[in-house]
């Protein structure tokens, strides 16, 4: 599966309600090499917005953010679609454009190939080392207002609740 195919499964997603549902349905029209080459896809894009700043943005839109909660919203800045996902990762900043109306965390749709893959194929789904290197930046305080604005002041600006 090549990149431009991942992005293409994702992109039918952006404007349905119910995300998982109908990304369950696209891969299940997978093979067994194409459901391991998206999983690779989700996981290096995913492990991509591993950073601090956007660690900071979603503690700023939603007033905090566990760890747990951080990995849920880095798969949904993946479902926004490839165009806002590059534009997230060209500029956190760039949260401050759109108007998210909704949750955009989603829990599930990390783990859907790999539940599919076993449920299908009786296996559980192989995995690799990941060589990929990903520096987080630099951390600071997300409850203090000053050093969320020096970091990300678009969007603090939106979103800061006092």
């Amino acid at each position: 599966m090549s990149v431009d195919d991942f992005w293409k499964i994702i992109n039918k997603l952006k404007s349905v309600k119910e995300p998982q549902l109908a990304l369950t349905k696209e891969l299940k029209k997978l093979t067994k090499e194409e459901l391991i080459d998206y999983d690779d896809k989700f996981s290096f894009f995913h492990y991509k917005l591993n950073t601090w700043s956007i660690w900071g943005a979603a503690h700023i839109i939603y007033g905090s953010c566990s760890e747990d909660r951080f990995s849920d919203f880095r798969n949904g800045i993946i479902l926004l679609g490839k165009e806002i996902y590059e534009l997230i990762v060209d500029d956190v900043d760039n949260f401050a454009q759109l108007n998210l109306d909704y949750d955009i965390r989603n829990e599930s749709v990390g783990y859907l190939a790999i539940d599919l893959y076993e449920d299908k194929f009786s296996e559980e789904m192989p995995t690799s080392e990941k060589p990929w290197k990903n520096e987080m930046g630099n951390s600071w305080d997300f409850d203090d207002y000053e050093q969320c604005f020096q970091h990300l002041p678009k969007l603090t600006g939106k979103y800061w609740k006092n």
